[in-house]
């Protein structure tokens, strides 16, 4: 029926058996209007039925009344497709930002980095996926490097969940750091379903 032009809210709306004939013969010369046409209907033909009896069986196929025919396949499909492409551009991303060192004095520094979810959806993708455990929030892990101390209470950091777009959280962690070495530390963002980032931080 969607394939005749009779959309589903239409379909649904016809409750009395006039109503229900009526569009049966619009999709009938829809049907008959078709160059290339997909079975519709079956001629009616005698049959024996080991309980009823002599009977006929045939008429329109049900999958047609619920269902796009195949040469319409093509078309959805194509549509299908660009709206899988554009879904996923649209997945969180989640990206580490502004990364910054400011030497405070003498050996000690400060790391700074923003953790931002770029893409549209939030970090949790749904509704749903907020209370499902298996949907993790975005963690940051901050490693110092070999010889580096830590001075922050944390250095790491369970961020939970950021929106799509502008969603992003600003961290800061203070090191000391001897004069050997450009590297201070690594940065590891785990974003869940946004995906991982890491970044090796040099003075």
């Amino acid at each position: 029926m969607d394939s005749a032009g009779i959309p589903a809210s239409e379909q649904f709306a016809a409750e009395t058996e006039e109503a229900q004939e009526a569009q049966m013969r619009r999709v009938m010369k829809w049907w008959d209007r078709q160059r290339r046409r997909d079975p519709l209907f079956h001629p009616w033909r005698p049959f024996d039925h080991p309980q009823l009896g002599r009977v006929e069986v045939g008429g329109l196929l049900f999958r047609h009344q619920a269902n796009q025919t195949m040469p319409a396949l093509s078309r959805i499909a194509k549509g299908t497709y660009r709206f899988t492409l554009e879904h996923a551009r649209r997945r969180p991303q989640v990206a580490l930002k502004d990364v910054r060192v400011d030497g405070v004095g003498g050996s000690v520094y400060r790391v700074r980095a923003r953790v931002a979810n770029r893409g549209a959806f939030p970090t949790h993708v749904s509704n749903r996926g907020r209370s499902l455990s298996r949907v993790r929030g975005v963690r940051v892990e901050f490693h110092p490097a070999a010889g580096v101390k830590l001075l922050s209470a944390e250095g790491h950091a369970d961020l939970g969940h950021l929106p799509g777009v502008t969603g992003s959280r600003t961290l800061e962690w203070f090191v000391a750091a001897p004069k050997r070495g450009e590297v201070l530390c690594e940065i590891k963002v785990m974003g869940g379903a946004g995906g991982n980032v890491r970044r090796k931080v040099r003075r």
